[in-house]
């Protein structure tokens, strides 16, 4: 199995978005950790705030595979890119294979870097 940690984000009706985002994510994946869901500024557009939040779970799906599951649901959430709102908005972050040490840091956007260390707090407490 593989631990994926995603990007979630929205600023377009962004509570429902994400909310949406979450539970697709739930009904397809085991086991879904969620972490809080925070404000940032949009990043090299001119765009409203975005709500922001980072889901992680365990998956026998590739990468890739992951990946174009992720796109196929921003399409059916509306997702739009040559808009500056943006319905639904999901990255893999992290990928941890067979106990990998993971490395919050080197997730460019930094904004998610504090939600990821929350999930993972969160993970060990669990497993004791």
């Amino acid at each position: 199995m593989t631990q994926y940690f995603i990007g979630i984000g929205s600023n377009d009706q962004a509570d429902e978005s994400c909310r949406l985002m979450i539970a697709a994510l739930r009904n397809q994946f085991d086991d879904v950790q969620v972490s809080k869901l925070v404000r940032t500024p949009a990043h090299g557009i001119e765009a409203p705030d975005y709500l922001n939040g980072v889901a992680c779970f365990d998956s026998s799906m590739t990468a890739e595979a992951l990946n174009l599951w992720c796109k196929a649901l921003e399409l059916r959430l509306g997702r739009d890119r040559r808009q500056a709102l943006c319905r639904a908005d999901l990255d893999i972050l992290l990928v941890v294979d067979n106990n990998d040490q993971i490395q919050p840091d080197s997730v460019d956007e930094v904004y998610f870097r504090p939600l990821i260390n929350e999930l993972l707090e969160d993970i060990r407490e669990t497993e004791f």
